[in-house]
């Protein structure tokens, strides 16, 4: 074999390395970090959290009555709405933020060195933007209403479980308390002290 065929193979593997290291942090449907990663992730900006001190937040989304959306306009168009926020999201957050794909209907994220303020404005733009999503298979746009739990780190959270827990709790409130909406939990310990 001459160089260049080798460097051609090796070229080629490299990419093809690359792509299965995406595939396998990536939730194939939205292109969003996956639950694996995600837990890599949030135990990293826990570490992190416990060594700087510095607060991060962290917003659980669910699509209200999506179970509904999802039986009236059968499963494509319902992948194809989950996809369209996916988007939104996306579009919604800085490069250093982290979005995931939770479950079926749900998302996580993670705003990296963000006290609670700014994360509540994050996730009302987020609120904002998703407001509206257009389904390409049946050619309708529709109005998508979200429920967001938001949450800062705490000197309590210290593991994944834990903070998992308070989220997911704050996202309960928010869709108790008529869904559509944002439900801030306000952090009891104020870092900056």
């Amino acid at each position: 074999l001459d160089q260049a065929k080798i460097e051609e193979a090796s070229a080629s593997m490299q990419q093809k390395n690359a792509l299965l290291e995406t595939l396998s942090v990536t939730d194939s449907l939205t292109g969003l970090f996956n639950r694996n990663k995600l837990n890599a992730i949030i135990n990293d900006q826990l570490a992190r959290y416990e060594r700087n001190k510095r607060p991060f937040s962290v917003l659980m989304i669910d699509v209200d009555h999506f179970k509904t959306l999802n039986d009236s306009l059968g499963h494509v168009a319902g992948d194809e709405i989950i996809a369209g926020i996916a988007r939104k999201i996306s579009q919604s957050i800085r490069n250093v933020d982290f979005a995931a794909r939770f479950g079926g209907d749900e998302f996580i994220i993670i705003l990296a060195d963000t006290a609670i303020s700014e994360a509540l404005k994050t996730a009302e733009r987020i609120r904002a933007h998703a407001a509206s999503v257009h389904c390409g298979t049946i050619s309708k746009t529709f109005k998508v209403t979200l429920s967001i739990g938001v949450i800062q780190s705490e000197p309590e959270d210290t593991s994944l479980t834990i903070l998992l827990s308070r989220v997911d709790g704050a996202l309960y409130e928010a869709k108790r308390s008529g869904r559509d909406r944002v439900y801030c939990v306000q952090p009891k310990s104020d870092s900056a002290t």
